[in-house]
């Protein structure tokens, strides 16, 4: 999930012409430390289920998605609020740097609920095929 969020950002710097700099580059390694933590959140939750209750992967992952959902989202968006602050900075990199972090954050958040659930259960749909 982190990947997709910080490579999005890298398309929207090519679209916008946003140059490379050193804050614009040091968004990434930023974004990875900020992006982990919904996915982090996400596993965790669905490894306590797994281990509680072991039963179907869609039920257990629908299950994570339901109570995970709404706190990863609203602790993104309180973030994403406080790096678009550095929208009123006069020094442009800066304004680069608190737009470039919001979309990752959203990104990362977005692939963490979206693509990741997809992932892990397509992966165990083939493991159950081919290995059993």
């Amino acid at each position: 999930p982190i990947l997709s969020g910080v490579m999005a950002n890298y398309v929207f710097m090519y679209f916008f012409k946003i140059p490379f700099d050193m804050i614009t580059v040091s968004f990434a390694a930023v974004a990875v430390g900020a992006g982990i933590d919904d996915a982090i959140h996400f596993l965790i939750r669905y490894k306590n289920k797994l281990t509680k209750e072991p039963q179907n992967i869609s039920v257990l992952l629908s299950e994570t998605i339901q109570e995970t959902g709404r706190p990863i989202f609203l602790t993104t968006l309180s973030i994403v609020a406080g790096m678009m602050m550095f929208l009123f900075a006069s020094y442009t990199p800066v304004r680069y740097f608190g737009s470039l972090m919001s979309i990752a954050l959203l990104n990362c958040m977005l692939s963490t609920l979206v693509i990741m659930p997809s992932v892990m259960l397509f992966v165990a749909k083939v493991k159950s095929r081919f290995f059993q």
